[in-house]
């Protein structure tokens, strides 16, 4: 009884929303679950319906991204590196693997790098002619652009083209079914080739932190670390200043209040100044012996007293915080009670001619009076 044929083992990885899993789906006839956006709905290795392509039994593989929404990449590198040993041991071996990346990317950025630097360690160089790079949503750029980041990405150094020069190729896949077969049928005619990872793991027994993945992986993380505490240090500093600056400010607000309870306290006194000097009018003046200088003296303390609620105004004036509105209303209302102390001297001052007016005509009559006798 002849024995069942086991099915080619295919990969698929690439980083999250590259469209790993609906190409697995479109191929295998699948269900397994498409995350939205760039959300990952694939946290771990999954495997598809086997299916039949150009003759031969196909499983595909599916993996999550090294930059996937849910865990950390030591947890990627982890459950990959889990299958991969499993796998080896059981002597079943990868005939080839698709990396998928979106040509919509404007640019492949830090993670993105990071990503298939990984996938490279992973793999080692001996087995990127088993590597396809499928390069995924045509449909969301211009032929132009397209083709554009297609030479980018196989000619710069940063991105493909040292895969490519190990013998990985880069191929379009544009939605349809041809296309997906058309990258597979890339790859079944290879022969399984042991990973660079597997090779560790199995045949030299290392840890997946003794990895090379792993070591990249590491050397990364801390590097990560590292700008991230020299981002915690210039928070801190930041921090810090704004404390000293809220303690600055706190001190000033202070001085503020000091000169506020100041001014108040002049002004409470100027009006009590003011309340007695209005009752000092309101009594009957004492009567003289020389009603001319008792006059006299009375318009010199007028006139100083004017003279020194202006002065003090003035100093107030600038004193206070000309942008206060409450500073503002209380010299407005002491200028209000300096107006009726004016008012009030102004008529003290009309009383006085009046009284002198008397006196003149008292002493006239007086006089008469002496030379008629």
């Amino acid at each position: 009884m002849a024995q069942s044929q086991e099915p080619t083992l295919i990969a698929i990885m690439g980083p999250t929303g590259s469209g790993k899993t609906t190409f697995i789906n479109l191929i295998s006839k699948s269900n397994l679950e498409v995350g939205n956006g760039l959300e990952s709905c694939t946290d771990e290795v999954g495997f598809a319906t086997e299916c039949e392509i150009f003759g031969k039994k196909v499983q595909l593989i599916d993996t999550p991204g090294f930059d996937d929404t849910e865990k950390t990449q030591a947890d990627i590198l982890q459950e990959i590196a889990g299958y991969l040993k499993a796998s080896y041991e059981d002597g079943r071996l990868l005939t080839g693997i698709v990396y998928m990346h979106r040509i919509s990317d404007r640019r492949m950025g830090g993670i993105a790098r990071e990503s298939f630097r990984l996938f490279r360690k992973t793999c080692g160089d001996r087995t990127m002619k088993n590597v396809v790079i499928a390069t995924n949503m045509w449909g969301d750029v211009t032929q132009q652009q397209g083709e554009d980041r297609e030479r980018e990405l196989a000619t710069k150094g940063l991105f493909f083209k040292d895969a490519l020069d190990h013998g990985a190729r880069m191929l379009r896949h544009l939605n349809t079914i041809e296309s997906a077969h058309a990258i597979i049928g890339e790859l079944m005619g290879n022969t399984p080739e042991v990973l660079k990872m597997q090779h560790e793991l199995v045949d030299e027994h290392k840890g997946v932190a003794d990895t090379e993945a792993g070591r990249t992986l590491q050397s990364e993380l801390e590097r990560q670390e590292q700008r991230h505490k020299k981002e915690i240090e210039a928070l801190q500093n930041e921090i810090k200043r704004l404390l000293q600056e809220l303690q600055t400010n706190s001190q000033t607000h202070q001085q503020e209040m000091n000169d506020l309870r100041y001014a108040h306290d002049r002004l409470n006194e100027k009006v009590a100044r003011i309340e007695a000097a209005k009752e000092t009018l309101q009594r009957p003046p004492p009567p003289p012996p020389r009603r001319s200088s008792w006059l006299d003296k009375l318009e010199q303390e007028r006139r100083q007293k004017e003279a020194e609620l202006q002065e003090e105004i003035k100093g107030l004036k600038d004193h206070l915080d000309e942008d206060s509105v409450a500073r503002e209303q209380q010299m407005r209302e002491l200028e209000a009670e300096l107006e009726k102390l004016k008012d009030d001297l102004k008529s003290l001052k009309q009383q006085k001619d009046k009284l002198e007016a008397k006196l003149k005509k008292e002493l006239l009559q007086h006089y008469v009076v002496y030379a008629k006798m």
